[in-house]
């Protein structure tokens, strides 16, 4: 069967949440695999999600499994590629081969692994892990890669093994449209660069309406204030994050600090830390926010000293080529085997 022409978020939700991959689909049962045509994914793309009811609620269909398969044939230099996630109860499994006219074979796996039941003599821990192999076109049979990685979450493994998620990682899951999994949360970066952040004027105005509320004698008016306060989301956290708390009292603080929590995520070391990172400054320029682009920019030709012949203001694809030079002019080579044990 075939659903016609759909795009990606109509068939298929994939989210960070907490640390972990969580996958979903807003579509009913397919009934076995069904042919799905996606403009930002060409080829053939099969979807299948099984769904098994609810005991109690027949009509409340739960996810049993999901799957994405895609076959390309638009890449003059690969006699195939092929990609896919598969999702279960517990288990995620992303993975990507090909096979080259002129290089050799390759392939990339992803997966995450979360316990569904606990055993105490044998305890298990939640895990993503990645792992890379890839041929020589000259001898098929001679490794050219070969690793694993492993990570508590997803934060985690980008975190320490940047590298490797930027040559293997990264690619594997722009093939599905997934690359945004490992690109920085602009969330995140406002973090960083709050210098960055330019007032808007109506939303100033909003929250001096507020702020005099919040240190009312009445509990039931500084409440109602303050939930209107976190009810101006993240347009309201980033003007917040920038306002003069000099003339504010500690209820007024206080309120407002609750207001930001779900958006201040960082520690102030966590900020130094990637305000220094070169591999996340670069990440930065990538963002569709300018001003984040600038500010990333800017920090790493004055902390690291260096002229880096990049435009800010350059078209997505331009910039996305030149991060990629970048990238290899002023980061280390990813690993291409297991770090020996010790």
């Amino acid at each position: 069967p075939d659903l016609g022409e759909k795009r990606l978020a109509d068939i298929l939700t994939v989210t960070v949440e907490n640390g972990r991959l969580t996958v979903d689909s807003p579509l009913p049962d397919t009934n076995g695999p069904a042919r799905v045509t996606l403009p930002e994914l060409p080829g053939i793309v099969v979807l299948t999600v099984m769904r098994r009811s609810a005991p109690d609620s027949p009509a409340d269909a739960i996810p049993q499994s999901i799957q994405l398969q895609r076959y390309q044939f638009d890449d003059p230099d690969a006699i195939f590629v092929e990609s896919s996630l598969s999702a279960l109860p517990g288990m995620i499994n992303i993975s990507t081969s090909a096979e080259g006219i002129q290089d050799g074979g390759a392939s990339v796996q992803i997966i995450q692994h979360i316990p569904i039941f606990l055993d105490p003599e044998s305890p298990q821990v939640p895990e993503v892990s990645v792992y890379v192999q890839s041929f020589s076109d000259a001898d098929p049979a001679t490794e050219t890669a070969r690793l694993r990685l492993a990570a508590l979450d997803w934060p985690t493994l980008r975190r320490e093994h940047p590298a490797e998620v930027r040559q293997y990682v990264r690619p594997a899951l722009a093939r599905l449209g997934l690359a945004p999994l490992v690109e920085v949360d602009p969330a995140i970066a406002w973090q960083v660069f709050p210098e960055a952040y330019r007032s808007d004027p109506a939303m100033a105005g909003r929250i001096q309406a507020i702020l005099p509320r919040l240190e009312s004698p009445d509990f039931r008016v500084r409440q109602a204030a303050a939930d209107e306060l976190a009810a101006l989301g993240p347009a309201g956290a980033l003007e917040l994050m920038a306002w003069d708390r000099s003339t504010l009292g500690p209820e007024q603080k206080s309120r407002i600090d609750e207001a930001m929590a779900a958006y201040r995520t960082l520690t102030p070391a966590r900020i130094d830390s990637l305000r220094n990172d070169k591999s996340f400054l670069l990440d930065c320029l990538l963002l569709d926010e300018p001003r984040l682009r600038s500010a990333a920019f800017a920090r790493l030709t004055a902390v690291f000293g260096l002229w880096l012949d990049f435009d800010p203001d350059a078209a997505p694809a331009t910039r996305s080529a030149r991060v990629d030079a970048l990238r290899q002019q002023l980061l280390p080579p990813p690993a291409t085997r297991n770090a020996p044990s010790h």
